[in-house]
């Protein structure tokens, strides 16, 4: 038996850069959703991003340098439920490479604690004509939010007010 013709399975890799750090509360810090399409030109991505809302919040996302140019859904989030979602695509040929960047999100750091940064429901599509879904895995994020170490004030050595008099007898 001879399997010509028969195509080989492609895998794409949704993932997060940075994929780790170490901020504390208050901290802004920019990450990236990327997608490496392992050698299989693509034309569309989209998923949910879950996001722990009791200690991160997002102020912003920025489609600045995107691969795609045209969104099936416009990225959009939630703060109250932990979300971020967004559909985006281009046209033919697609993109094919390591780290396509699909767009950035900006998080402050509400409180201390372990954050982990997830996708769900997600779906990278290969621009073969049929749509077919080429989508391996999503890789999550871990980020360490630290509270800041509160050190009491070292009170300077008091100076004596007035003149000193010292007797020598």
């Amino acid at each position: 038996f001879s399997f010509i013709g028969a195509k080989t399975a492609h895998a794409a890799t949704l993932y997060f850069s940075p994929s780790s750090g170490n901020y504390t509360p208050g901290n802004i810090f920019t990450v990236n959703v990327l997608v490496n399409t392992e050698s299989v030109a693509v034309n569309n991505a989209e998923a949910v991003v879950n996001f722990p809302s009791g200690l991160l919040e997002i102020i912003s996302l920025s489609k600045s340098g995107s691969i795609f140019s045209l969104w099936v859904e416009e990225p959009t989030f939630s703060n109250n439920t932990g979300t971020l979602s967004f559909n985006g695509g281009l046209p033919t040929p697609g993109f094919n490479g390591a780290s396509g960047k699909v767009l950035s999100v900006i998080f402050r750091v509400k409180r201390a604690g372990s954050a982990t940064v997830v996708f769900s429901s997600p779906a990278v599509r290969a621009n073969d004509g049929y749509g077919t879904n080429v989508f391996r895995t999503g890789v999550q994020a871990l980020y360490n939010l630290i509270a800041v170490e509160e050190r009491p004030a070292i009170s300077p050595t008091p100076v004596p007010e007035g003149p000193v008099v010292v007797a020598n007898f």
